[in-house]
């Protein structure tokens, strides 16, 4: 030690050892890029994502625990049962399975949905898979792309009554559902387009039409627009894409799909052969624009049994 200029005492300055950061902080960039790329390259099934489509099918299994006496679940449709904008567990399918689960256990060994489909698409690509599956349920929804392809009336009614009885060769009359289309023209860009309530009245002109096979054919309806036409006033059912409907939205339909099928099975108190009827929410100051539900007897109900 030593005196420095100004009389006060020099201590020697104690050397820090090297430092190990620079080299953890190395370590942990190098795994960090394994996993984004790993992250990236694995998945689950589904087509793959157009440019400017959210990723989808990309969570792993669609619900935990699958029984041995599970029954095997096919879903057909469009891209609302495909869920574009929503993750894979968030798709309805998935949710409906996880909301039954243990009362009634589904194994969803397929969804066949996919994008820009309409009802001559799912008799040309998705029903020959049908025997090959083996399903033992089935869900059906599909109509959307027919209001967009203007595919005429006749012919959708035409498509519906053979992919429902294609279907109905493959599982009995009270393993099916068939689910209505919502009104798109509620939600993002369409809402504002030239043309908007034309399209919105061939959404309810094909709901009917659906509502009325299905009817002939004993098989349950779910009408989902009462859930769907929330989007005018509850921004958080659309999803972040601003077109298609968001995970709390496809909870909505699971929940009203669940309804129809503890009835179909009988199980529990929901077995009342009595139509459920959501309770209307009038929103304050807010008048939407109708999209014309399926009507059931005065009033609209979500959930149609037909037997």
């Amino acid at each position: 030690m030593g005196v420095g200029a100004f009389g006060g005492i020099l201590r020697p300055v104690r050397q820090r050892p090297p430092s190990s950061r620079p080299a953890i902080s190395l370590l942990l960039g190098v795994s960090l890029s394994v996993g984004l790329v790993a992250a990236c390259t694995t998945g689950g099934t589904g087509p793959r994502p157009s440019s400017g489509a959210l990723p989808t099918g990309l969570v792993g299994p669609v619900a935990p625990t699958v029984g041995p006496q599970a029954l095997r679940y096919v879903a057909l449709g469009d891209t609302y049962t495909f869920g574009d904008g929503v993750r894979q567990m968030d798709r309805w399918p998935n949710q409906l399975v996880r909301i039954l689960r243990p009362d009634i256990d589904l194994d969803l060994v397929a969804n066949l949905s996919a994008r820009s489909v309409a009802s001559q698409d799912v008799i040309d690509e998705q029903l020959p898979d049908l025997d090959e599956l083996a399903p033992r349920f089935v869900s059906v929804q599909v109509g959307a792309n027919d209001v967009v392809f203007d595919t005429p009336p006749a012919d959708y009614e035409a498509n519906m009554r053979q992919i429902l009885d294609s279907v109905l060769e493959s599982v009995e009359r009270d393993r099916v559902v068939v689910l209505t289309a919502p009104d798109f023209t509620l939600a993002g860009e369409d809402s504002t387009e030239d043309g908007a309530e034309a399209l919105s009245v061939r959404v309810a002109e094909l709901n009917r039409i659906v509502a009325r096979v299905a009817a002939e054919r004993g098989v349950a309806l779910v009408d989902i627009t009462p859930i769907a036409d929330r989007v005018t006033f509850d921004p958080g059912l659309v999803a972040s894409d601003g077109d298609h409907p968001s995970a709390k939205q496809y909870a909505g339909w699971a929940d009203l799909v669940a309804i129809a099928v503890r009835r179909l099975f009988r199980h529990g108190p929901t077995a009342s052969p009595e139509p459920v009827s959501e309770p209307p929410v009038e929103p304050v100051g807010v008048s939407p624009r109708p999209s014309g539900g399926v009507p059931a007897g005065p009033t609209a109900s979500p959930v149609l049994i037909s037997s």
